[in-house]
């Protein structure tokens, strides 16, 4: 336990330097985003120190065997992620990765106290994220099995093989895709990326979970899970995905709205398609940014919020809207949302339940309905009467 401890210690020493030397040559240089590239080689050295600084007395050669195996991993994986990074940035250098431009445009004279205390927290996590690793040499014992790796460190192998060759061919994909001037402003949808649209996010992870059930084979091995649990958190909930989506929307628009509804945003998997009956093609697709206007446009407005997931009732609400649609298409305007798109519309017109229809007048809402069965025809045949529903009123139908 001395020397776990130990090794805990020297690691977080470690990555202090690191950081602390990277935020200087950084700021000389005005741009964070080197920090990416270090924070990917740091492991490498922090895999090394967990080899060379675990004691080996009574330590069988299959134990040995384990330590050596994980310290290999990491450190091919680091210096494969490490050297594509480098070659990124350099590639973009003096500009700066767009996730930096955007952090020093919001704290403004405040970037370079506050981009230090982020690099440290970088640091923090390279060694929080290293668990597994350490956890590894916390097993004296080891096993001939499985070419002397046990059953975990094969399977655990095993997925991190897939995950960096899957993270390597993803890479190269887009990398080949953004280097044809031809491809300027579209979305890549070349090999991996048909299938998700953030492949290299999802392969990345997996190397973690390979780290990860590598470690089970070790005393205290489950505490290694908290290394994918927590960076799937970030690729999901913080700097990976939502930063990643936000600035996709706003430089392609609605070309990456039309992938995220057909594509899976994380798990590679099939293209979603809806049935014929189940595609509203006659409505015009909404978002928060043209949302507005679209309501504004014309005196009476109908949008329907929905989901991708919802079927039951879509192709009923379809069908009445399809009929209302072709009655009334020169003086009413027919959209659709798509809730899990445009969270925060959603959330603004107080959309609680799918499918919901909305009525507007000159962009103020007249009326909700959920769950609508209605006959649409019949409603806005009482609202271009000039006997509008009432603006308060909230129905939902069984």
């Amino acid at each position: 336990m001395m020397a776990a401890l130990t090794l805990l210690a020297v690691a977080l020493v470690f990555v202090l330097i690191e950081m602390t030397a990277t935020w200087f040559v950084a700021r000389k240089l005005r741009n964070n985003g080197i920090v990416d590239i270090v924070w990917s080689f740091g492991f490498g050295p922090l895999a090394i120190l967990a080899l060379f600084l675990t004691p080996r007395l009574a330590v069988s050669s299959h134990a040995q065997i384990r330590w050596e195996a994980i310290a290999a991993l990491v450190l091919i994986w680091s210096l494969r992620l490490g050297t594509h990074l480098l070659v990124r940035v350099r590639s973009h250098h003096p500009h700066e990765d767009v996730r930096y431009a955007k952090l020093r445009e919001e704290w403004g004279a405040a970037t370079d106290r506050k981009m230090f205390g982020f690099f440290q927290l970088q640091g923090v996590l390279q060694v929080v994220l290293s668990l597994p690793i350490f956890l590894v040499h916390l097993d004296s014992t080891g096993t001939a099995d499985c070419f002397g790796l046990g059953l975990t460190g094969f399977v655990g192998s095993a997925l991190w093989l897939t995950g960096l060759l899957g993270e390597s061919l993803a890479d190269r994909q887009l990398a080949r895709f953004r280097a044809d001037p031809a491809n300027k402003g579209k979305v890549c949808q070349a090999g991996l990326w048909n299938y998700s649209r953030h492949p290299n996010y999802f392969f990345e992870w997996l190397v973690w979970v390979g780290y990860a059930v590598f470690a089970l084979g070790s005393p205290w091995g489950w505490l290694g899970l908290i290394a994918p649990a927590l960076m799937l958190h970030f690729l999901l909930n913080v700097t990976g995905i939502p930063m990643t989506e936000e600035l996709s929307l706003k430089s392609k628009g609605d070309a990456y709205r039309d992938y995220q509804r057909t594509t899976s945003a994380f798990v590679p998997w099939f293209k979603k398609t809806r049935p014929l009956e189940l595609r509203g093609d006659f409505l015009t697709t909404l978002d928060e940014r043209t949302f507005q206007q679209f309501v504004s446009n014309r005196s009476v407005a109908v949008v329907l919020f929905d989901a991708e997931w919802d079927g039951a009732c879509r192709a009923l609400i379809l069908k009445r809207l399809k009929s209302a649609c072709e009655q009334y298409s020169d003086s009413v305007a027919f959209g659709e949302v798509d809730v899990d798109l445009d969270q925060e519309l959603a959330r603004k017109l107080e959309i609680t339940q799918v499918p919901t229809l909305v009525y507007f007048r000159n962009g103020e809402v007249l009326a909700s309905v959920v769950n609508a069965t209605q006959d649409v025809s019949a409603a806005l045949a009482k609202i271009l009467g000039d006997n509008p529903p009432s603006k308060s009123s909230r129905k939902t139908d069984d």
